[in-house]
């Protein structure tokens, strides 16, 4: 028989004194030393004969025993001047998971623990006070530069649409400020060692930001860009990053509002089908040559949206003849004259958002537009290869609205134009 299979007291140890009657007897010493030796033996044989290693059990989390704890400690001071134990109960529960519970409850814990006693707030405020402070020591601004430039690409990639503006940014000028109006320093926000944020502002002074729904970094960025040598003009960026960072340029007197919309934001997949319309005018691709008749439809457009004339005519004039080039301008015309336009303003990878889309008032309502931008759809699949169209326009623009929905695209967010 095998040693580790041998009992104990083969070896002619037992216990050291004689049962109790109506007990187990314990077990000697030199029995108990044994059966360990056999049991490492059993155990030296199986690993010898490639037998997987037991796993040991996970230690428990402390976690329950401290949120009890906690409980207790706040529950039995509540109860003295609480109108109802219920109360005392809940305010306590608040209390402890906005302490010690775990981070993604924090902005459900907090609103309850406010509404329910006055003394939520301050307990409330703690707790982000010291979130905020724990994640401002290990974050930095850092430069966007082509040694990261990879890493920048990936983050706004997460939600390219949002992030065209910056994308076709860094795919046209590259991360760093040039003599182009449209150039910028891009700038990024690294928190825990991964980026969190990335902004830029152009010469010409549009700030476009990428927070995602980080809106407590609005003050870093805005600090940030109040710095850069160029003035802050505008915001532009998904709602829920522009707002913050417009508001608090507002909030101090750096800017006063002239325009801020909220836009819809709406997307087409070019794999589907475009049905033709029939031809109202003459559509078309423009080139360099069509400036003349461009530039008093161009002006017209900015005034009735309410941008103001930042660069010059020269400087427009080089831009759509850039932009013309790639093909990126259509119009419609109708007895020479240019009477509706569009164009790509954003382009990365096989992604471009759609701007500019304007009829001047007295050719409204005849289909026009909706030629204008089937033939830009229709090129933007055949000819140019896109996969996906994105666009944004005011919500109170119903027409537009239904102009676009009937062409196919979908909604899916909004859009933030300040200036």
């Amino acid at each position: 028989m095998p040693i580790d299979e041998l009992d104990a007291e083969a070896f002619g140890f037992g216990v050291y004194h004689e049962p109790i009657a109506g007990r187990e007897a314990p077990e000697g010493v030199a029995a108990r030393l044994c059966r360990r030796a056999g049991r490492f033996i059993r155990t030296a044989r199986s690993r010898a004969r490639g037998a997987p290693r037991p796993q040991r059990a996970r230690p428990r989390s402390i976690r329950p025993a401290v949120l009890t704890g906690v409980f207790l400690a706040l529950y039995l001071p509540f109860t003295f001047y609480a109108a109802s134990g219920l109360e005392a109960v809940g305010f306590a529960s608040l209390v402890t998971l906005a302490l010690v519970g775990p981070a993604k409850w924090q902005p459900i814990v907090a609103p309850f623990l406010v509404a329910m006693r006055p003394e939520g707030a301050l307990v409330a405020d703690l707790k982000v006070a010291t979130v905020r402070m724990s994640a401002i020591t290990n974050r930095m601004m850092v430069d966007i530069r082509d040694e990261n430039l990879s890493e920048a690409t990936a983050f706004l990639e997460r939600a390219p649409e949002a992030s065209l503006f910056l994308l076709s940014k860094l795919r046209a000028f590259g991360p760093r400020l040039g003599p182009n109006l449209f150039s910028g320093n891009f700038q990024g926000i690294r928190e825990n060692g991964n980026l969190v944020a990335i902004f830029c502002l152009t010469r010409a002074g549009s700030l476009h930001v990428q927070l995602g729904d980080r809106i407590d970094l609005a003050c870093a960025i805005v600090d940030a860009a109040k710095s850069e040598k160029m003035p802050i003009r505008g915001v532009l960026g998904e709602w829920q990053s522009s707002k913050p960072v417009w508001d608090l340029l507002c909030a101090d007197g750096f800017l006063r509002e002239t325009v801020a919309s909220k836009e819809l934001f709406y997307r087409l997949n070019l794999a589907g089908a475009v049905a033709p319309v029939a031809s109202v005018a003459d559509v078309r691709m423009l080139t360099g040559r069509d400036h003349e008749l461009w530039e008093p439809v161009c002006v017209a457009f900015q005034h009735e949206t309410g941008e103001s004339l930042l660069v010059s005519r020269e400087q427009r004039k080089a831009a759509f003849e850039g932009s013309s080039a790639l093909g990126h301008w259509w119009g419609a015309f109708e007895n020479e004259q240019l009477v509706s336009i569009a164009a790509v303003i954003a382009l990365h990878a096989r992604f471009a958002q759609i701007g500019a889309v304007f009829t001047i008032p007295e050719r409204r309502r005849r289909g026009i537009s909706r030629a204008v931008m089937t033939r830009l759809i229709l090129d933007s699949r055949d000819v140019h290869r896109l996969a996906r169209l994105c666009l944004f326009t005011d919500e109170r623009n119903a027409p537009a609205r239904q102009l676009y929905e009937s062409l196919g695209f979908e909604r899916f967010g909004h859009f933030g134009w300040f200036f």
